[in-house]
């Protein structure tokens, strides 16, 4: 009857050994996962982040070229209203000496 006992004891140790080994594996195994995801997150958030940088800094050339035109365009209206403003000026001295041509 003892031998019994100790081998069902010794049998007994053996599952509860066994399944703590089981357990063991699938800790480590969810620990492995979750390390695996919280590095897929990390990526995926540094991916974004330069995905993100890289618009941001696309939107900041396209408003400098934007404002570069639009001063351009400024500037080139400015040097339109000039030369409109020379011509008539030669035109009315044009007509002013000739008027005093007439006049002499």
């Amino acid at each position: 009857e003892v031998a019994r006992l100790k081998t069902e004891a010794q049998e007994m140790e053996a599952q509860r050994l066994y399944e703590v080994r089981l357990l063991e594996e699938k800790e480590a195994e969810f620990a492995r996962l979750e390390k695996e995801r919280k590095e897929r997150v990390a990526q995926t958030m540094q991916e974004e982040q330069a995905r993100l940088a890289d618009m941001e800094a696309k939107v900041a050339a396209e408003r400098m070229e934007a404002e570069r035109l639009k001063e351009e365009n400024r500037l080139a209206e400015e040097e339109a209203r000039l030369a409109k403003e020379a011509r008539l000026k030669e035109a009315q001295e044009a007509a002013d000496a000739a008027r005093r041509e007439e006049e002499a």
